[in-house]
């Protein structure tokens, strides 16, 4: 792992578009959202995997709860914007002309600008979410006294995005945010190395690699269709929705092959109740990282998300009175030094560039609205003039919205 990072730092990149990788302090506030919200997660699938207890009932209240909370987000943005796939900048082109001109609201926004693979790979995204959560699951329940070494390989995708992102989306790594990822690896491999389990069984490691790379191909998949344009809650409306009829699937297998009801009835809330509110945690979760993935710094968002075991450890501490080994207590540290270098270290030239940028963008989406809004006319031609026609010459991932004419300018 760590010779691959070395050598995607070391290696020369395109030089179409290449960049140095900077971290926004909103994308940070989103990251660590993910983080805990996951870590909830991750503790209470460890948590009710106890005997007597359906593996896939759990997972299928996890689905069909997250998912349900996405079905009703989907309807409410249908209800408003008449369509379940828009970019921000839609978003907030409607959300502005509501408050000059109410009485245009009834009229429909302009067809939406998205690819098919941008839609495609928000579906694809979805399902690796769950069929992750799956295998995690199955790794604990194969083999659950090695939880520690299991949890490192799953938190290992970390150099999967990383290495990946260098190369195709020229999110080029500093020397120091290579050294940062390098910290927080090394301090999962001290929590997990002497974790005192057994030294594992084969079907668990293999759950648990496959759960890395379901993981690593949602964060890559969700990355993707924010290259494309599309907004943060329109992502999470369509991968929630994939993951309710997941759930829907899990269940009816559940009723069908197995006991809906568990053995013991004290076991009532690890098969209802807590299943459900990490359905609830992980629909925030995923919220979390569609905003955190709009900005371009995949491999620090995925560091900090992937470091949630500290918040399962915690966990464990406060509300079971697990105390952690002296060797987990110096992994988290680790783990917390590497996070930490991400976050607050930034070349100075990086962080200029980026205000600059933040500041010409906003400035040209405040002229652009209200010149369009000044101009008259209905609600249509208005977003007409803000979004331009089909046949613009730019480049897809330019072309979404007020940020594609902003290219231009």
């Amino acid at each position: 792992m760590f010779f691959l990072l070395v050598f995607a730092w070391f290696s020369p990149p395109t030089p179409i578009e290449s960049r140095m990788v900077t971290v926004s302090p909103k994308c940070v506030a989103w990251s660590f959202l993910a983080q805990i919200t996951f870590g909830i997660v991750n503790f209470l699938i460890s948590y009710t995997n106890v005997p007597g207890v359906d593996p896939w009932a759990v997972i299928g209240w996890i689905w069909l709860t997250s998912g349900l909370i996405g079905v009703f987000v989907g309807i409410y943005f249908w209800w408003n914007l008449g369509a379940m796939f828009f970019t921000d900048e839609q978003m907030k082109a409607a959300e502005t002309y509501k408050q000059l001109d109410d009485q245009l609201l009834p009229q429909k926004l302009p067809p939406s600008r998205l690819t098919l693979s941008a839609k495609v790979l928000t579906i694809i995204g979805g399902m690796c979410v769950g069929w992750s959560q799956l295998m995690m699951k199955w790794a604990f329940a194969t083999d659950p006294k090695s939880t520690g070494p299991l949890t490192a390989v799953i938190s290992s995708d970390i150099i999967v995005v990383g290495v990946f992102c260098h190369f195709i989306y020229n999110e080029r790594l500093s020397a120091m945010q290579v050294f940062a990822i390098c910290i927080v690896l090394s301090g999962l491999v001290v929590m997990a190395a002497f974790d005192g389990g057994s030294s594992g069984k084969l079907m668990g490691f293999v759950y648990a690699i496959l759960g890395m790379l379901t993981f690593a191909a949602s964060l890559l998949c969700i990355r993707q269709s924010c290259r494309d344009g599309m907004a943060a809650w329109s992502g999470f409306i369509g991968r929630m929705g994939v993951m309710f009829f997941m759930g829907l699937i899990a269940m009816l297998y559940t009723v069908f092959t197995h006991s809906f009801f568990p053995e013991d009835w004290s076991l009532w809330p690890q098969m209802y109740i807590w299943p459900q509110v990490a359905g609830i945690s992980q629909a925030v979760g995923v919220l979390a990282l569609n905003y955190a993935l709009m900005y371009p710094s995949t491999g620090p968002v995925n560091v900090i998300v992937a470091s949630n075991s500290i918040i399962v450890l915690a966990l464990n501490y406060f509300l079971l009175g697990l105390i952690p080994t002296t060797s987990k207590l110096v992994g988290m540290c680790v783990v917390i030094c590497g996070v930490s270098l991400i976050i607050l270290w930034q070349p100075k030239k990086a962080q200029e560039e980026e205000e600059t940028y933040l500041s010409r963008r906003d400035e040209f989406i405040k002229r652009s609205i209200m010149r369009t809004a000044s101009s008259g006319g209905s609600l249509k031609a208005r977003m007409s003039k803000v979004f331009p026609g089909e046949k613009s010459p730019l480049p897809p991932t330019a072309r979404s919205g007020i940020a594609g004419a902003f290219a231009v300018v």
